[in-house]
Protein backbone atom coordinates (compact mmCIF):
# COMPACT_ATOMS: atom_id res chain seq x y z
CA UNK A 1 0.00 0.00 0.00
CA UNK A 2 2.78 2.40 0.93
CA UNK A 3 4.60 1.58 -2.31
CA UNK A 4 1.48 2.37 -4.33
CA UNK A 5 1.06 5.67 -2.48
CA UNK A 6 4.65 6.71 -3.11
CA UNK A 7 4.35 5.67 -6.75
CA UNK A 8 1.33 7.89 -7.34
CA UNK A 9 2.55 11.03 -5.58
CA UNK A 10 5.10 12.53 -7.94
CA UNK A 11 4.80 16.32 -7.94
CA UNK A 12 5.13 18.73 -5.07
CA UNK A 13 2.43 21.25 -4.09
CA UNK A 14 4.67 24.27 -4.58
CA UNK A 15 3.32 24.35 -8.14
CA UNK A 16 -0.13 25.11 -6.78
CA UNK A 17 1.24 27.83 -4.51
CA UNK A 18 2.74 29.48 -7.56
CA UNK A 19 -0.67 29.19 -9.23
CA UNK A 20 -2.34 30.87 -6.27
CA UNK A 21 0.03 33.83 -6.27
CA UNK A 22 0.59 34.17 -10.02
CA UNK A 23 -3.07 33.80 -10.96
CA UNK A 24 -5.44 34.45 -8.08
CA UNK A 25 -3.98 37.50 -6.39
CA UNK A 26 -2.88 39.55 -9.43
CA UNK A 27 -6.10 38.61 -11.22
CA UNK A 28 -8.13 39.91 -8.30
CA UNK A 29 -6.21 43.18 -8.32
CA UNK A 30 -6.38 43.77 -12.06
CA UNK A 31 -9.89 42.42 -12.59
CA UNK A 32 -8.74 40.22 -15.47
CA UNK A 33 -10.22 36.77 -15.81
CA UNK A 34 -7.47 35.25 -17.93
CA UNK A 35 -4.59 34.55 -15.49
CA UNK A 36 -6.61 32.21 -13.28
CA UNK A 37 -7.39 30.02 -16.29
CA UNK A 38 -3.74 28.97 -16.22
CA UNK A 39 -4.59 26.78 -13.23
CA UNK A 40 -7.17 24.84 -15.25
CA UNK A 41 -4.90 24.58 -18.29
CA UNK A 42 -1.96 23.36 -16.22
CA UNK A 43 -4.21 20.86 -14.44
CA UNK A 44 -5.32 19.41 -17.75
CA UNK A 45 -1.71 18.87 -18.84
CA UNK A 46 -0.78 17.29 -15.50
CA UNK A 47 -3.92 15.16 -15.60
CA UNK A 48 -2.94 13.80 -19.02
CA UNK A 49 0.59 13.08 -17.83
CA UNK A 50 -0.66 11.28 -14.73
CA UNK A 51 -3.13 9.18 -16.75
CA UNK A 52 -0.41 8.09 -19.20
CA UNK A 53 1.84 7.12 -16.29
CA UNK A 54 -1.02 5.40 -14.39
CA UNK A 55 -0.67 7.65 -11.38
CA UNK A 56 -4.36 8.35 -10.84
CA UNK A 57 -6.95 6.00 -9.28
CA UNK A 58 -8.79 4.09 -11.97
CA UNK A 59 -12.31 5.17 -10.84
CA UNK A 60 -11.28 8.82 -11.12
CA UNK A 61 -9.88 8.27 -14.61
CA UNK A 62 -13.09 6.58 -15.79
CA UNK A 63 -15.38 9.19 -14.23
CA UNK A 64 -13.49 12.07 -15.81
CA UNK A 65 -13.15 10.26 -19.14
CA UNK A 66 -16.91 9.80 -19.41
CA UNK A 67 -17.50 13.34 -18.14
CA UNK A 68 -15.16 14.92 -20.72
CA UNK A 69 -16.77 12.82 -23.46
CA UNK A 70 -20.27 13.99 -22.49
CA UNK A 71 -19.10 17.59 -22.14
CA UNK A 72 -17.30 17.47 -25.50
CA UNK A 73 -20.33 16.07 -27.31
CA UNK A 74 -22.49 18.71 -25.70
CA UNK A 75 -20.19 21.54 -26.80
CA UNK A 76 -20.06 20.24 -30.40
CA UNK A 77 -23.85 19.99 -30.59
CA UNK A 78 -24.47 23.38 -28.99
CA UNK A 79 -21.85 24.99 -31.20
CA UNK A 80 -24.04 24.25 -34.20
CA UNK A 81 -27.25 25.37 -32.51
CA UNK A 82 -26.38 28.51 -30.59
CA UNK A 83 -24.53 31.50 -31.96
CA UNK A 84 -22.75 32.67 -28.81
CA UNK A 85 -19.60 30.57 -29.07
CA UNK A 86 -17.73 32.74 -26.54
CA UNK A 87 -20.25 32.08 -23.77
CA UNK A 88 -20.36 28.40 -24.68
CA UNK A 89 -16.60 27.91 -24.50
CA UNK A 90 -16.33 30.00 -21.33
CA UNK A 91 -18.99 27.91 -19.61
CA UNK A 92 -17.35 24.70 -20.85
CA UNK A 93 -14.09 25.88 -19.28
CA UNK A 94 -15.96 26.49 -16.01
CA UNK A 95 -17.17 22.90 -15.96
CA UNK A 96 -13.67 21.60 -16.71
CA UNK A 97 -12.39 23.19 -13.48
CA UNK A 98 -13.23 19.97 -11.60
CA UNK A 99 -9.97 18.46 -12.91
CA UNK A 100 -8.09 20.85 -10.60
CA UNK A 101 -9.50 18.97 -7.61
CA UNK A 102 -8.61 15.48 -8.82
CA UNK A 103 -5.06 16.47 -9.73
CA UNK A 104 -4.39 18.42 -6.54
CA UNK A 105 -5.65 15.64 -4.27
CA UNK A 106 -2.81 13.39 -5.53
CA UNK A 107 -0.11 15.87 -4.49
CA UNK A 108 2.12 16.01 -1.43
CA UNK A 109 2.12 18.72 1.19
CA UNK A 110 4.12 19.45 4.31
CA UNK A 111 3.24 21.04 7.63
CA UNK A 112 5.47 23.97 6.75
CA UNK A 113 3.59 24.58 3.49
CA UNK A 114 0.11 24.36 4.99
CA UNK A 115 1.11 26.63 7.89
CA UNK A 116 2.49 29.10 5.40
CA UNK A 117 -0.79 29.03 3.47
CA UNK A 118 -2.81 29.81 6.57
CA UNK A 119 -0.46 32.61 7.52
CA UNK A 120 -0.63 34.24 4.10
CA UNK A 121 -4.40 33.87 4.07
CA UNK A 122 -4.72 35.60 7.43
CA UNK A 123 -2.40 38.43 6.33
CA UNK A 124 -4.21 39.04 3.03
CA UNK A 125 -7.59 39.00 4.77
CA UNK A 126 -6.53 41.49 7.43
CA UNK A 127 -4.89 43.85 4.92
CA UNK A 128 -7.95 43.78 2.66
CA UNK A 129 -10.30 44.42 5.58
CA UNK A 130 -8.18 47.43 6.54
CA UNK A 131 -8.48 48.81 3.02
CA UNK A 132 -4.74 48.55 2.32
CA UNK A 133 -5.16 46.13 -0.59
CA UNK A 134 -6.97 47.27 -3.72
CA UNK A 135 -9.44 44.41 -3.51
CA UNK A 136 -11.37 44.77 -0.29
CA UNK A 137 -13.77 42.51 1.53
CA UNK A 138 -16.74 44.72 2.25
CA UNK A 139 -19.01 42.19 0.59
CA UNK A 140 -18.09 39.39 2.97
CA UNK A 141 -16.85 41.09 6.13
CA UNK A 142 -17.69 44.78 6.13
CA UNK A 143 -15.50 47.68 7.13
CA UNK A 144 -13.52 47.26 10.34
CA UNK A 145 -12.92 50.33 12.48
CA UNK A 146 -9.16 49.95 12.99
CA UNK A 147 -7.97 53.31 11.64
CA UNK A 148 -9.33 56.51 10.17
CA UNK A 149 -7.85 55.79 6.75
CA UNK A 150 -10.13 52.92 5.80
CA UNK A 151 -11.94 52.97 2.49
CA UNK A 152 -15.50 54.20 2.80
CA UNK A 153 -18.43 51.80 2.17
CA UNK A 154 -19.31 53.60 -1.08
CA UNK A 155 -15.84 52.82 -2.44
CA UNK A 156 -16.26 49.21 -1.37
CA UNK A 157 -19.40 49.01 -3.47
CA UNK A 158 -17.56 50.27 -6.53
CA UNK A 159 -14.79 47.71 -6.04
CA UNK A 160 -17.30 44.89 -5.60
CA UNK A 161 -19.10 45.53 -8.89
CA UNK A 162 -16.93 42.92 -10.59
CA UNK A 163 -17.78 39.63 -8.90
CA UNK A 164 -14.47 38.28 -10.15
CA UNK A 165 -12.60 40.50 -7.69
CA UNK A 166 -14.88 39.19 -4.98
CA UNK A 167 -14.48 35.48 -5.56
CA UNK A 168 -10.79 35.12 -6.29
CA UNK A 169 -9.73 36.52 -2.93
CA UNK A 170 -12.28 34.26 -1.24
CA UNK A 171 -9.79 31.38 -1.21
CA UNK A 172 -7.45 33.41 1.00
CA UNK A 173 -10.28 34.55 3.24
CA UNK A 174 -11.34 30.90 3.55
CA UNK A 175 -7.93 30.02 5.02
CA UNK A 176 -8.23 32.85 7.55
CA UNK A 177 -11.79 31.95 8.55
CA UNK A 178 -10.91 28.27 8.85
CA UNK A 179 -7.97 29.08 11.12
CA UNK A 180 -10.19 31.30 13.26
CA UNK A 181 -12.80 28.58 13.70
CA UNK A 182 -10.17 25.94 14.43
CA UNK A 183 -8.54 28.07 17.13
CA UNK A 184 -11.88 28.20 18.98
CA UNK A 185 -13.22 24.70 18.27
CA UNK A 186 -9.99 22.73 18.71
CA UNK A 187 -8.51 21.85 22.09
CA UNK A 188 -6.14 24.79 22.18
CA UNK A 189 -4.72 26.96 25.00
CA UNK A 190 -6.74 29.95 26.18
CA UNK A 191 -4.30 32.33 24.47
CA UNK A 192 -4.98 30.69 21.11
CA UNK A 193 -8.73 30.76 21.71
CA UNK A 194 -8.47 34.47 22.48
CA UNK A 195 -6.74 35.06 19.13
CA UNK A 196 -9.46 32.98 17.46
CA UNK A 197 -12.21 35.10 19.01
CA UNK A 198 -10.37 38.26 17.97
CA UNK A 199 -10.22 36.94 14.40
CA UNK A 200 -13.92 36.08 14.53
CA UNK A 201 -14.79 39.64 15.58
CA UNK A 202 -12.70 41.10 12.76
CA UNK A 203 -14.09 38.73 10.14
CA UNK A 204 -17.78 38.66 11.05
CA UNK A 205 -18.24 41.64 13.36
CA UNK A 206 -17.80 44.39 10.79
CA UNK A 207 -21.40 44.71 9.68
CA UNK A 208 -20.94 43.12 6.25
CA UNK A 209 -21.71 39.72 4.85
CA UNK A 210 -24.81 38.10 3.44
CA UNK A 211 -27.55 36.10 5.08
CA UNK A 212 -25.68 32.91 4.19
CA UNK A 213 -22.88 34.08 6.51
CA UNK A 214 -25.26 33.66 9.43
CA UNK A 215 -26.04 30.12 8.31
CA UNK A 216 -22.32 29.43 8.03
CA UNK A 217 -21.29 30.72 11.48
CA UNK A 218 -24.00 28.55 13.05
CA UNK A 219 -23.61 25.36 10.97
CA UNK A 220 -19.81 25.24 10.49
CA UNK A 221 -18.73 24.81 14.15
CA UNK A 222 -21.43 22.19 14.69
CA UNK A 223 -20.25 20.29 11.61
CA UNK A 224 -16.60 20.44 12.69
CA UNK A 225 -17.35 19.11 16.17
CA UNK A 226 -19.78 16.48 14.88
CA UNK A 227 -17.60 14.99 12.14
CA UNK A 228 -14.48 15.07 14.24
CA UNK A 229 -16.29 13.15 16.97
CA UNK A 230 -17.74 10.45 14.67
CA UNK A 231 -14.90 8.04 15.46
CA UNK A 232 -15.36 8.63 19.20
CA UNK A 233 -18.61 7.15 20.54
CA UNK A 234 -18.36 8.57 24.05
CA UNK A 235 -19.41 11.99 25.35
CA UNK A 236 -22.01 12.62 22.63
CA UNK A 237 -24.04 14.96 24.84
CA UNK A 238 -20.94 16.92 25.84
CA UNK A 239 -19.84 17.38 22.22
CA UNK A 240 -23.32 18.50 21.21
CA UNK A 241 -23.50 21.03 24.05
CA UNK A 242 -20.03 22.38 23.15
CA UNK A 243 -20.94 22.70 19.47
CA UNK A 244 -24.23 24.49 20.15
CA UNK A 245 -22.53 26.86 22.62
CA UNK A 246 -19.88 27.79 20.04
CA UNK A 247 -22.50 28.24 17.30
CA UNK A 248 -24.58 30.49 19.58
CA UNK A 249 -21.51 32.59 20.42
CA UNK A 250 -20.57 32.99 16.76
CA UNK A 251 -24.14 33.97 15.86
CA UNK A 252 -24.11 36.55 18.68
CA UNK A 253 -20.95 38.16 17.27
CA UNK A 254 -22.57 38.30 13.85
CA UNK A 255 -25.77 39.78 15.28
CA UNK A 256 -24.09 42.50 17.33
CA UNK A 257 -21.41 43.40 14.73
CA UNK A 258 -19.28 45.09 17.42
CA UNK A 259 -16.65 46.63 15.12
CA UNK A 260 -18.90 47.95 12.36
CA UNK A 261 -18.03 51.53 11.42
CA UNK A 262 -21.68 52.36 10.93
CA UNK A 263 -25.00 50.67 11.66
CA UNK A 264 -25.52 49.96 7.97
CA UNK A 265 -24.01 47.39 5.64
CA UNK A 266 -23.36 47.65 1.93
CA UNK A 267 -27.10 47.22 1.32
CA UNK A 268 -28.21 49.57 4.15
CA UNK A 269 -29.35 46.58 6.22
CA UNK A 270 -27.99 45.93 9.65
CA UNK A 271 -27.18 42.38 10.73
CA UNK A 272 -30.22 42.41 12.97
CA UNK A 273 -32.42 43.13 9.95
CA UNK A 274 -30.66 40.43 7.94
CA UNK A 275 -31.33 37.86 10.63
CA UNK A 276 -35.01 38.80 10.61
CA UNK A 277 -35.02 38.39 6.83
CA UNK A 278 -33.85 34.80 7.28
CA UNK A 279 -36.78 33.82 9.46
CA UNK A 280 -39.53 36.24 8.38
CA UNK A 281 -41.14 36.43 4.95
CA UNK A 282 -40.92 39.89 3.33
CA UNK A 283 -44.02 42.03 3.69
CA UNK A 284 -44.41 42.51 -0.05
CA UNK A 285 -44.42 39.53 -2.36
CA UNK A 286 -42.54 41.38 -5.08
CA UNK A 287 -39.61 41.80 -2.68
CA UNK A 288 -39.32 38.07 -2.03
CA UNK A 289 -36.86 37.40 -4.84
CA UNK A 290 -34.23 39.70 -3.40
CA UNK A 291 -34.71 39.56 0.34
CA UNK A 292 -34.33 36.93 3.00
CA UNK A 293 -34.32 33.20 3.01
CA UNK A 294 -37.79 33.21 1.50
CA UNK A 295 -36.34 35.12 -1.45
CA UNK A 296 -33.84 32.31 -2.11
CA UNK A 297 -36.62 29.74 -1.72
CA UNK A 298 -38.79 31.65 -4.19
CA UNK A 299 -35.95 31.64 -6.73
CA UNK A 300 -35.30 27.93 -6.14
CA UNK A 301 -39.01 27.16 -6.71
CA UNK A 302 -38.95 29.22 -9.91
CA UNK A 303 -35.95 27.27 -11.15
CA UNK A 304 -37.50 23.94 -10.22
CA UNK A 305 -40.61 24.82 -12.20
CA UNK A 306 -38.44 25.69 -15.20
CA UNK A 307 -36.44 22.47 -14.90
CA UNK A 308 -39.59 20.33 -14.77
CA UNK A 309 -41.42 22.30 -17.45
CA UNK A 310 -40.26 19.94 -20.22
CA UNK A 311 -38.37 16.65 -20.60
CA UNK A 312 -35.62 18.46 -22.52
CA UNK A 313 -35.01 20.94 -19.68
CA UNK A 314 -35.08 18.13 -17.14
CA UNK A 315 -32.64 15.85 -18.96
CA UNK A 316 -30.41 18.22 -20.93
CA UNK A 317 -31.02 21.67 -19.46
CA UNK A 318 -31.23 24.93 -21.36
CA UNK A 319 -27.64 24.66 -22.63
CA UNK A 320 -24.23 26.01 -21.68
CA UNK A 321 -24.55 28.78 -24.24
CA UNK A 322 -27.28 30.37 -22.16
CA UNK A 323 -24.92 31.22 -19.32
CA UNK A 324 -28.00 31.79 -17.18
CA UNK A 325 -30.74 29.19 -17.33
CA UNK A 326 -33.77 31.36 -16.56
CA UNK A 327 -33.35 35.09 -16.98
CA UNK A 328 -36.48 36.13 -15.12
CA UNK A 329 -35.06 35.06 -11.74
CA UNK A 330 -32.59 37.07 -9.69
CA UNK A 331 -29.53 37.54 -11.93
CA UNK A 332 -30.86 34.68 -14.06
CA UNK A 333 -29.43 32.13 -11.63
CA UNK A 334 -30.81 30.05 -8.78
CA UNK A 335 -27.95 30.85 -6.38
CA UNK A 336 -27.55 27.15 -5.66
CA UNK A 337 -24.95 24.96 -7.34
CA UNK A 338 -27.28 21.98 -7.80
CA UNK A 339 -30.20 23.91 -9.32
CA UNK A 340 -27.93 26.10 -11.47
CA UNK A 341 -26.06 23.10 -12.87
CA UNK A 342 -29.34 21.24 -13.40
CA UNK A 343 -30.89 24.23 -15.16
CA UNK A 344 -27.96 24.62 -17.57
CA UNK A 345 -26.77 21.05 -18.14
CA UNK A 346 -29.76 18.92 -17.11
CA UNK A 347 -29.84 15.91 -14.87
CA UNK A 348 -26.86 14.45 -16.77
CA UNK A 349 -24.59 17.30 -15.71
CA UNK A 350 -26.07 17.30 -12.23
CA UNK A 351 -25.10 13.66 -11.68
CA UNK A 352 -21.46 14.42 -12.43
CA UNK A 353 -21.45 17.48 -10.14
CA UNK A 354 -22.90 15.36 -7.33
CA UNK A 355 -20.15 12.78 -7.90
CA UNK A 356 -17.43 15.46 -7.76
CA UNK A 357 -18.84 16.96 -4.56
CA UNK A 358 -19.19 13.45 -3.10
CA UNK A 359 -15.42 13.04 -3.54
CA UNK A 360 -14.95 16.36 -1.72
CA UNK A 361 -17.23 15.21 1.12
CA UNK A 362 -15.39 11.89 1.34
CA UNK A 363 -12.05 13.69 1.66
CA UNK A 364 -13.59 16.08 4.19
CA UNK A 365 -14.73 13.20 6.41
CA UNK A 366 -11.40 11.43 5.93
CA UNK A 367 -9.45 14.45 7.14
CA UNK A 368 -11.52 14.88 10.30
CA UNK A 369 -11.43 11.15 11.00
CA UNK A 370 -7.63 11.19 11.28
CA UNK A 371 -7.46 14.44 13.25
CA UNK A 372 -5.99 13.78 16.70
CA UNK A 373 -7.77 14.81 19.87
CA UNK A 374 -5.40 17.71 20.42
CA UNK A 375 -2.20 19.29 19.13
CA UNK A 376 -1.01 21.10 15.98
CA UNK A 377 -2.35 18.43 13.61
CA UNK A 378 -5.84 18.83 15.06
CA UNK A 379 -5.61 22.58 14.50
CA UNK A 380 -4.51 22.10 10.89
CA UNK A 381 -7.26 19.55 10.16
CA UNK A 382 -10.05 21.68 11.60
CA UNK A 383 -8.70 24.83 9.93
CA UNK A 384 -8.65 23.27 6.47
CA UNK A 385 -12.07 21.66 6.99
CA UNK A 386 -13.47 25.02 8.08
CA UNK A 387 -11.96 26.65 5.01
CA UNK A 388 -13.74 24.22 2.71
CA UNK A 389 -17.03 24.73 4.57
CA UNK A 390 -16.68 28.48 4.03
CA UNK A 391 -16.46 27.90 0.28
CA UNK A 392 -19.36 25.42 0.33
CA UNK A 393 -21.50 28.20 1.81
CA UNK A 394 -21.11 30.06 -1.49
CA UNK A 395 -22.01 26.95 -3.46
CA UNK A 396 -25.31 26.62 -1.63
CA UNK A 397 -26.43 30.26 -1.58
CA UNK A 398 -24.58 32.21 -4.28
CA UNK A 399 -24.40 32.21 -8.08
CA UNK A 400 -21.26 30.10 -8.58
CA UNK A 401 -22.16 27.62 -11.35
CA UNK A 402 -21.28 30.23 -13.98
CA UNK A 403 -18.36 31.68 -12.03
CA UNK A 404 -15.18 30.09 -13.40
CA UNK A 405 -12.76 31.89 -11.03
CA UNK A 406 -14.68 30.78 -7.95
CA UNK A 407 -15.11 27.17 -9.08
CA UNK A 408 -11.39 27.02 -9.86
CA UNK A 409 -10.26 28.24 -6.43
CA UNK A 410 -12.90 26.07 -4.71
CA UNK A 411 -11.63 22.89 -6.35
CA UNK A 412 -8.04 23.98 -5.71
CA UNK A 413 -8.73 24.38 -2.00
CA UNK A 414 -10.81 21.20 -1.71
CA UNK A 415 -8.01 19.30 -3.43
CA UNK A 416 -5.80 19.91 -0.39
CA UNK A 417 -8.02 17.76 1.88
CA UNK A 418 -6.53 14.42 0.81
CA UNK A 419 -2.84 15.53 0.87
CA UNK A 420 -3.24 16.97 4.37
CA UNK A 421 -4.96 13.74 5.49
CA UNK A 422 -1.98 11.72 4.25
CA UNK A 423 0.41 14.14 5.91
CA UNK A 424 -1.30 13.68 9.29
CA UNK A 425 -1.40 9.89 8.84
CA UNK A 426 2.29 9.76 7.92
CA UNK A 427 3.25 11.87 10.94
CA UNK A 428 1.20 9.61 13.19
CA UNK A 429 2.79 6.49 11.71
CA UNK A 430 6.26 7.96 12.24
CA UNK A 431 5.50 8.65 15.90
CA UNK A 432 4.14 5.13 16.39
CA UNK A 433 7.18 3.62 14.67
CA UNK A 434 9.51 5.62 16.89
CA UNK A 435 7.86 4.12 19.97
CA UNK A 436 7.74 5.59 23.47
CA UNK A 437 10.72 7.58 24.66
CA UNK A 438 12.40 5.94 27.64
Amino acid sequence: MSRRRRRRLRFRPEFWLVCLFASVMPAGVTGSRRPIDLIVVASLFIFGWMVLNKRLPRPVVWVLAVYFLVLGVRVVIELGVFGDARTLLGMAATYVACVVFFVTREARISRRTINWLFGVGAAITLLSQMGILVVTEAYVSGTVDLSGSLVEPETFNLLAIDRFQDTTITVWRAFAVGLTFAAVVARTPLSVKFLGLLGLILQFGGGGGGRSALVFVVAAPIALVFFQGMQKRSRKVGRLFWAVAIAFSFAAVYYVAPVARTTATKEIWTHQERIMQVVVRPEYEEDSVGAGLSGRVATWIFFWEGITSSPQNFILGTGLSQGEAYGESALGQAHNIFLDVWGLTGVVGLVFMVVFLAYVFKDFKGLLSVAPARGPDQLVALALAGSVLFMVQWLMFQATASDRPFMTVFFLLAGLLAPVTRMIQDRRDERLAAGPIT
